[in-house]
């Protein structure tokens, strides 16, 4: 566990060739690498230049694989450049053998500004800064690491009291010099949570609602958990305290709830969330917890004319289990803010429409009716 796993192109035609697997517990951290053409046969591609991790994180960029981070702690980035495929030599003392192996490099980027850490979050998104005049046509990919668990070591300089999660967000657009966008982002800290850009089925450089044309996509981000040091004082999180939450981003900066959430912490009101990924039964009654450690990924089914978002597996907190659940995004992604369709002033459309707006009042003789992605305008 703890490994990565990423389609990608060999061959230069942006077209997925083979999977490759990297690192992972088993049972100790490891820096193997595996690929496979068709997920039944897998083929030992050596050891990576790169230390032996787990919890560290991968993403095509420039469609190019990065590695990021892991554990044992560290923040360093590494490029693949080129993958080939080899042949191999018959052994003597071996009835079956797989004829053909691949050679793997890989360049190390300098340090990153942002911390070591495991269970972050990296996407890459298509962007443009509205607030300064750019255009659709200044879009330009980038990398954003978002959140995860982590630290530098008592003797380092840099060390800020003990290992703790994070909620700050970075970018680069070229994957060795990183921005700080944000150390305190709009959601809490928080680790092995998952961040997705969800994209139009027909164009990555824009955002999949239907009311957001020529915008860029979104960042959703869903769950995770805190633990360790508070960055805010020297309380120590000994349990993982799951998080029930959802947001949104464009420019990764400023985050919008997308979830309605009460209750839990060191309230008497029972936790309860918008977010149904976050329902579980224990003890035989049904209720809200964190979840952390699920992955989601943007899929568009065969027949489909939209991309979706899928949400699968995951540990729950409070005393939940293991899931095995699946979920895929509904209109909702589209209409909610704090977990409200369309602000109350309209409902939300099928697939990728968004809210449709109502008359304020049905009886009026001239209704007038709310307009805006929300219906936030009268």
């Amino acid at each position: 566990f703890g490994h990565s796993l990423d389609a990608i192109d060999i061959d230069g035609d942006a077209d997925p060739d083979v999977m490759l697997l990297l690192g992972g517990y088993s049972p100790v951290p490891s820096n193997d690498q595996w690929i496979t053409i068709d997920g039944i046969e897998w083929v030992y591609c050596g050891l990576a230049p790169w230390s032996a991790r787990a919890w560290h994180s991968t993403v095509i960029f420039n469609n190019t694989l990065y590695l990021m981070g892991g554990s044992p702690l560290n923040n360093e980035v590494w490029r693949l450049d080129s993958v080939t495929r080899v042949s191999r030599i018959e052994p003597l003392t071996r009835a079956a053998y797989v004829d053909y192996t691949y050679d793997l490099v890989w360049t190390q980027m300098d340090e990153p500004g942002w911390g070591p850490r495991v269970g972050h979050s990296i996407v890459a998104q298509w962007y443009f800064n509205e607030s300064i005049g750019e255009t659709m046509e200044d879009s330009t990919e980038r990398l954003l690491v978002i959140g995860g668990y982590g630290g530098y070591l008592a003797d380092h300089e840099q060390h800020d009291g003990g290992f703790h999660a994070y909620n700050d967000v970075w970018s680069s657009y070229d994957g060795n010099t990183w921005t700080l966008l944000t150390g305190n982002a709009g959601f809490s800290e928080r680790a092995w949570h998952t961040a997705n850009v969800l994209t139009n089925i027909s164009d990555v450089k824009q955002d999949a609602s239907s009311k957001r044309n020529n915008k860029p996509p979104r960042i959703y981000l869903f769950g995770g958990g805190n633990i360790g040091y508070s960055g805010r004082s020297s309380r120590r999180i000994e349990v993982m305290s799951g998080k029930i939450d959802a947001f949104y981003s464009t420019d990764g900066m400023s985050w919008t709830k997308l979830s309605y959430n009460e209750g839990g912490g060191s309230t008497t009101v029972t936790q309860y969330s918008s977010q149904e990924w976050a329902l579980t039964t224990i003890n035989s009654n049904e209720v809200y917890v964190g979840l952390w450690g699920h992955v989601t990924v943007q899929f568009a089914p065969e027949g489909s004319t939209q991309n979706y978002l899928f949400l699968m597996g995951g540990q729950s907190t409070d005393g939940g289990s293991m899931s095995n659940n699946v979920y895929r995004s509904a209109g909702g992604l589209f209409c909610d803010m704090d977990g409200s369709a369309c602000l109350g002033r309209g409902y939300c459309g099928e697939g990728t429409v968004g809210c449709i707006c109502k008359a304020i009042d049905a009886e009026d003789i001239d209704p007038e009716t709310h307009s805006g992605e929300y219906c936030e305008t009268p």
